[in-house]
């Protein structure tokens, strides 16, 4: 027999028949999993908005739960029920407290505190005093305590006319409900949610709540503000929407037609609210180009049949070794990322140049790898640094800083948090402009770098927080304080002027350590410090032991 025959006989035992089996396979998976694989996808879709929306309601939840149980907040509440105003409540303090909240988080319109009777407590808005929260008449299902967000609606502000909806919390005192922590959200704050959601074409995410209003809709480029489809066009979803028990099937699917095409959509509940996420895709539009894929999968079939019986006429050992040998190296390439690995030829012909270019090839891109991890590791350094400073910028200094009480408590090691503001910054700008504005902040950055022993950080504006671990000693404590402050005193060179400014700053320092110690309450703790010394007269410090204060 021929070599030519045996090449042909060859070609048909392991090329061919393995082709048209793997391409008879392949339909025939098609067309039994592709509809099966496309409902999976959107369910997977779905579970991760679900659980988006669960994580941010628990992250409102967790945050409301802390303001209800502040004990200021607590006195002013019953102060506000029973009208004596025995109890030293400080509500400047208490409404900057809540300003302060609403300005970390961007997408809260307003944060309030109100008594049962829903007069107003305390508010990041201004207020009348004895003024009744327009919330008054919302559903009572919303105040039984428990968190709840309720519906959305409409209210003016010196923005204009926006939706919202509104979170609730109960404050309890003795188990007894005596008001509500209130959080009022912007609707548009879930565009993100739609704008972010990987959807197939033709899909829809909506975001209903239990009137059946849109919080948001759409598709991730376009937002919806109402269905675009009449009453009676929808009447087919609506059928197939009816006939689901949803007491018993909080979550599920349902399909219908509209126009003769369908469409299928995935729907749940959300936790703590009456809304309902809906997720809808066209299924006619997937079986077409599930059809169109089947079409192209066969033609790629007779394609590469043709392709193989004109390669194998031309294939030789000389020529099939050295690729094998180029392959095997770009697999080891693929598998251990290892680019540093060269292929072996000792060849000059046609093959042996494609293994030299392939080599300079891996060359490139292995001094490509190099320089993109370390302009990566330069970014990530730039990423947690202030611009105008060079320390820690708030992210950066706020994780560090957890992971260090976490480590401290692990270990039952003592932490010292320090809190710092510089008295009066604004007179910088006004008196001496705001480049000295930025040479005062850079001033204090520098000493605190200086002279703590530990972290440093920008925490906004002009305020800065430090951290170190050490055993507890008030004197030496006190006397590290007293110093930092000297140094600030002395001031900063004001070229223009010929003489040294003083940068004064209130300082509030506190320390605790063991298991229970806590970020968020050593913060807490470490502000009011500085608050105590700023109604001090300013330019001291304050050092509250966190212990003392449990």
């Amino acid at each position: 027999m021929k070599i030519k025959h045996t090449l042909y006989i060859l070609l048909l035992i392991f090329s061919l028949i393995p082709l048209y089996t793997f391409g008879i396979f392949m339909v025939y998976e098609n067309d039994r999993t592709v509809e099966r694989i496309m409902k999976e996808n959107l369910a997977a879709i779905s579970g991760s908005q679900i659980m988006n929306i669960k994580n941010f309601c628990d992250g409102r939840k967790e945050a409301m739960e802390m303001v209800a149980q502040y004990d200021i907040v607590r006195d002013a509440v019953e102060d506000s029920l029973d009208g004596k105003g025995e109890r030293a409540v400080n509500h400047e303090y208490l409404e900057n407290l809540l300003i302060k909240r609403k300005t970390y988080n961007p997408f809260i319109a307003s944060i309030s505190i109100v008594d049962k009777n829903f007069h107003v407590v305390a508010s990041s808005e201004p207020y009348e005093k004895d003024q009744r929260s327009d919330l008054k008449h919302v559903d009572r299902k919303y105040l039984r305590g428990d968190f709840f967000i309720g519906d959305a609606y409409e209210r003016k502000t010196d923005k204009g006319t926006i939706q919202m909806v509104a979170a609730y919390e109960g404050i309890f005192q003795d188990k007894e409900l005596i008001g509500y922590v209130i959080e009022e959200i912007a609707s548009s704050h879930f565009d993100e949610y739609r704008s972010k959601t990987n959807l197939w074409k033709d899909g829809t995410y909506y975001i209903l709540d239990g009137n059946g209003k849109i919080i948001t809709a759409g598709t991730p480029e376009e937002k919806r503000k109402k269905p675009i489809t009449t009453k009676e066009q929808r009447k087919n979803y609506q059928e197939a929407w009816n006939a689901v028990d949803h007491e018993k099937n909080p979550s599920g699917e349902i399909t219908y037609t509209y126009n003769g095409t369908e469409y299928i959509t995935y729907y749940s509940n959300v936790n703590d609210t009456d809304w309902t996420i809906q997720i809808t895709t066209n299924l006619s539009s997937h079986r077409a180009t599930s059809r169109a894929y089947k079409g192209l999968l066969i033609l790629t079939i007779i394609s590469v049949s043709l392709l193989l019986i004109v390669i194998h006429y031309f294939l030789t050992r000389r020529l099939t070794r050295p690729l094998e040998s180029i392959i095997g190296t770009l697999d080891k390439v693929q598998e251990k990322q290892d680019y540093s690995l060269r292929i072996e030829s000792h060849t000059a012909d046609e093959v042996g140049a494609m293994a030299g270019e392939v080599n300079r090839l891996l060359s490139y891109i292995e001094q490509e790898n190099i320089e993109e991890k370390a302009q990566q590791r330069k970014l990530a350094k730039l990423a947690a640094c202030d611009p105008l400073t060079g320390i820690k910028n708030k992210k950066a200094i706020e994780q560090t800083i957890l992971d260090v009480i976490q480590n401290a408590a692990d270990t039952q090691k003592r932490i010292t948090l320090g809190f710092v503001d510089i008295d009066d910054f604004r007179n910088f700008n006004s008196q001496y402009g705001h480049q000295f504005g930025d040479d005062v902040i850079r001033f204090v950055a520098d000493t605190l770098t200086d002279m703590i022993p530990g972290l440093v950080g920008r925490y906004g504006g002009d305020e800065f927080l430090f951290c170190y671990e050490a055993m507890w000693d008030r004197e030496k404590t006190e006397d590290l304080a007293r110093h930092l402050l000297q140094k600030l005193n002395k001031g900063i060179l004001n070229e223009e002027l010929g003489r040294y400014i003083p940068t004064p700053c209130s300082i509030g320092i506190v320390s605790e350590e063991g298991s229970s110690l806590d970020y968020v309450f050593m913060l807490h703790k470490a502000d009011q410090a500085m608050y105590h010394a700023k109604n001090a007269g300013k330019n001291t410090f304050f050092l509250a032991h966190c212990e003392e204060n449990h």
